[in-house]
């Protein structure tokens, strides 16, 4: 990760490491997570998230609000967390 003007710019290896997480999501390998997928990943890391979490971080990061989560809006939910 390096710092630009008071920004943080995701490496190359940070940007692949991410891209394996949405593929591992992304169970279908349709290149979008849909909120069933976004679910059941969620569900196994924390078992007793509710369907009303997982809705509501599915809402905030689908940015174009089409229904799904393309590479970019994910990556920017990781690019996001690092500057905050």
């Amino acid at each position: 990760m390096t710092k630009k003007s008071g920004s943080t710019e995701l490496s190359p290896q940070e940007i692949a490491i991410i891209k394996k997480v949405f593929n591992r999501i992304d169970e279908d390998g349709n290149g979008v997570i849909q909120i069933s997928e976004l679910s059941k990943s969620m569900k196994e890391i924390v078992p007793d998230v509710t369907d009303d979490e997982v809705e509501e971080i599915f809402s905030s990061t689908d940015l174009d609000k089409n229904g799904t989560i393309e590479f970019n809006e994910f990556l920017r939910i990781f690019s996001d967390w690092m500057n905050s």
